[in-house]
């Protein structure tokens, strides 16, 4: 696992258990724990397997615009559309629907504030 920065373009290598997969940062929707592994979630709709744990991709991914919304999850918050109080929701080419943890909701609605200032500027 790591990144690669060319032009101010970061590209992240990562390793799964077919070979390795390079990813911009853009393509990501939202990364889900399993075990000690993780599910990437692309704006493609397809979803790679990775032999990382949610931990060292939060460690690795760039903030903003990505958040560890829950204990399980990552999110890339370009993506997101509605925050209610326990789930957000995010539309690519689909919907899709990412737990909210309730410890986590008041910090998160502050961060979307101020990336939603950030992008705008």
């Amino acid at each position: 696992m790591r990144k690669e920065t060319n032009n101010n373009v970061n590209v992240y290598e990562l390793v799964t258990n077919l070979g390795i997969i390079y990813f911009h940062s853009s393509e990501i929707l939202y990364i889900k724990a399993a075990g000690k592994k993780c599910i990437v979630y692309c704006i493609t709709e397809k979803k790679y397997v990775v032999n990382h744990s949610i931990k060292k991709l939060i460690e690795l991914l760039p903030i903003p615009p990505f958040y560890r919304v829950h204990a399980s999850y990552i999110l890339n918050c370009r993506f997101v559309e509605y925050i209610n109080s326990n789930v957000i929701l995010i539309y690519n080419s689909g919907k899709h629907e990412v737990p909210l943890s309730r410890s986590r909701t008041q910090k998160f609605k502050e961060f979307m504030v101020n990336y939603k200032l950030l992008i705008f500027k």
